[in-house]
């Protein structure tokens, strides 16, 4: 009995180690998906605004590199949907560094610590086998930087290098926000799957792929990694044009969403043994959630920004 209990436990901080944190959110083109939707539904001087914050960022070069266009407005739009990735790049960007502390020990956060911060892209509550969401934290912090970085940008009083860092980064976990597996992780017994990084897949559809993880086939269902520019654009105005009005509501009321849609449609009936085979079924409903999802991000980001820009 203390044998079993013993490899249990081992098994359990083998996993934890495996799975510590969501890989990616939405893939790059979800997320300049989301930027892009969103820069339509933002006003002029909102846009000037963001222009003007981008700036500050020492990226900004490399954003506008490629741009075919010369004026500061198709400028400051490449920038604001290049940026979109910025946070997911800093894992191999050598000029950060991994944390070595927990961040929710750390609050308010800061921008000026040189630290990837992983964890802001997620927030794991704990889905039981009953579809039960758990009010504690297995990790994350998703929900505090969207409010912390809320604040920073909101302050006129920060320096203007900070608040560009904080625009770029909520212009990401926005995104990340509205990708369910971002928010909850199941368990199985009592050990978490991290978001669906644990639990393993099969989709008839690309048959030369015999696995992969819920998270990944989640993360690329608004489409190819690789999408940008007219194709990019086109997709947007697509995907825009035709969905109904969504309630902007608040970050937390995002996440809040977003867990919902974790319980009842991203972990429905998928259990048995792995790799499970997702249905024909499950493909097209879930193509249905993640294309409302990615214009919900596009929409609540740009209701979000204007409303951040504009405390004076």
């Amino acid at each position: 009995m203390r044998r079993t209990s013993l490899r249990r436990l081992l098994l359990t901080a083998v996993l934890a180690s495996v799975f510590v944190a969501p890989a990616h959110a939405w893939n790059n083109a979800g997320h300049r998906l989301v930027a892009a939707i969103a820069w339509r539904h933002l006003d002029n001087e909102t846009q000037d605004s963001i222009g003007t914050l981008l700036r500050q960022h020492p990226d900004w070069p490399r954003w506008v590199a490629r741009s075919r266009n010369d004026t500061p407005a198709s400028a400051n739009e490449e920038a604001f949907i290049a940026s979109s990735t910025w946070a997911d790049e800093l894992r191999r960007d050598p000029r950060f560094r991994d944390s070595q502390r927990t961040s929710a020990a750390t609050r308010p956060f800061t921008l000026d610590d040189g630290e990837r911060h992983s964890d802001w892209h997620y927030l794991n509550r704990p889905l039981d086998g009953e579809g039960r969401l758990g009010n504690n934290r297995l990790g994350g912090n998703l929900d505090n930087a969207l409010e912390d970085l809320s604040k920073i940008l909101a302050d006129t009083t920060q320096p203007a290098q900070h608040r560009a860092q904080a625009l770029v980064w909520l212009i990401h976990l926005c995104a990340d926000a509205h990708q369910p597996l971002h928010t909850v992780t199941r368990l199985q017994g009592d050990i978490p799957d991290s978001g669906g990084n644990g639990l393993l897949i099969h989709d008839p559809s690309h048959p030369r792929l015999t696995q992969q993880s819920l998270h990944a086939w989640w993360d690329d269902r608004p489409g190819p990694p690789w999408l940008h520019g007219e194709k990019l654009t086109a997709q947007a105005l697509e995907l825009d044009l035709g969905m109904p009005p969504i309630p902007p509501r608040t970050p937390q009321e995002w996440i809040r969403e977003a867990q919902h849609l974790a319980r009842s449609v991203v972990y429905r009936n998928l259990t048995g043994p792995q790799p499970i085979t997702l249905s024909p079924e499950y493909r097209d409903n879930a193509q249905r959630i993640a294309d409302r999802q990615v214009v919900a991000a596009g929409r609540r980001l740009a209701f979000w920004l204007s409303a951040l820009l504009a405390i004076r």
